[in-house]
This record gives structure tokens, sequence and C-alpha cells, in this order.
């Protein structure tokens, strides 16, 4: 359970490796039972996409317990106007199977940046224009035409993991009443600069000449 990750992720610990047992499932219905791995179509509307992404970033234990290694996949058929959004797949399932062969595709994952300085002393620094050098727990989004990398973006990191604008759990009365983080208009301010992000990054990625071939959505 633990050959691709030894040591790196969570396989090890039952809070892990229920997700990877999860993703073997569908990887072997794929391959005997001729099924297709779990999937929803959803219209190419960017601001859609985008609320999925936020919504999975910040409910998803899959993608919060096993970071870089398990990831969704939404790969984006330019031809019929939809996308396919799939959930918790293994990143190195999808580079040997025919879900790498597809010309236009993204993974989302949560990751952790890579520092050598001391975890508990580390400077952070708060520009969303620099979240590539975050060293905690931050949302990746990287496109792809086949195995070729063709762009990746870092959102910020955040300190509950939550993305949601004015969509917290600290929404219950009490909660609010101890100015629970999270609730306070800057601080949704601050959650929406996800969504403004990651959407000038799809939209930037989507102007890009290669995304006028035809893409693969079969598996």
């Amino acid at each position: 359970m633990q050959v691709r990750d030894f040591k790196k992720t969570m396989s090890g610990f039952v809070h892990g490796f229920r997700h990877n047992i999860s993703a073997l499932s569908n990887i072997l219905e794929v391959k005997y039972q001729k099924k297709c791995w779990p999937s929803q179509s959803i219209v190419l509307n960017l601001s859609k996409i985008v609320q999925l992404v936020i919504q999975r970033l910040s409910i998803s234990a899959a993608l919060f317990l096993q970071p870089g290694f398990l990831c969704d996949l939404l790969v984006i058929g330019m031809l019929d106007q939809k996308a396919i959004y799939y959930q918790d797949i293994p990143l190195d399932y999808i580079r040997d199977s025919n879900l790498g062969k597809h010309n236009n595709y993204y993974t989302i994952t949560l990751e952790y940046g890579l520092s050598k300085e001391d975890s508990l002393s580390i400077e952070r620094e708060p520009d969303v224009n620099k979240a590539f050098n975050d060293t905690y727990l931050h949302p990746v989004i990287r496109h792809f035409d086949g195995l070729s990398l063709l762009g990746e973006h870092h959102l910020p990191e955040h300190l509950e993991s939550d993305l949601r604008p004015n969509h917290h759990p600290g929404e219950r009365p009490m909660l609010q009443s101890l100015e629970y983080i999270g609730q306070s208009q800057q601080q949704n301010e601050f959650q929406e600069i996800y969504t403004h992000i990651l959407l000038d990054f799809l939209k930037s990625e989507m102007s890009k000449n290669c995304l006028e071939k035809p893409t693969m959505i079969n598996q």
C-alpha cells in the first residue's frame, strides 16, 4: 500500500490507506470489469468549474490526507463544450492509464511546499502571487497535454484549508459570537481571492492554441 509513496503521505495509516483502497477498487473495476472511473459531466462553464474545484479542495478528505498522491482530474472537451470531473485518482495512475492520453486536462492536488528550514519557525510571505513558496498544505493546479506539463499554478495556503467564501464550519451563532476565524468580512474577502485567481488561471490556459485540438474523452 506504500510502494509509490513510502514515508511521503499517510498510506501507512488508516486515514490514508482507506482512500487508497477506494481508488484500488476503482482501478480493478476499470481493468477487469471494463467499467469507467466514477465521474460527473459538467457544462464547460468556467465559473461553475471553479466553484466545483474550490468545493472539492475545501471538503475532500482524500486530497487532504494524501497530499500530492491522490488528485482530482478535470478533462476538457472543447468540441462538445463539456468537461468531465474525476475524484480521488492516484497521480501515477493517470500517467499509466488512458486518462493521461487526453490532450487537455488538469490535475488538482493539495501539496506541501519544500523547505529545509525549521518547520516551527518559517517566515511566510503573504503574497498571493508567490504561493509557490508556501510551505504549508496548499492547492496546486497543473495543466497537461498528454504527459507534457503546459502550466502550473499554486494557490495560497490557508490555515483551515477552507477556501469557500461565505461558507464555513463556523457559521453557527455561538462560534460567530466568539469571532471564529473565517467569519469576518475581511476573511471572506480573502477567501474570494482563491476564486478569482483560479478563474484567471483557467482563462489563461484556455486561451492557449493547443486547446483548439480535439480531446479524447473515453478512458
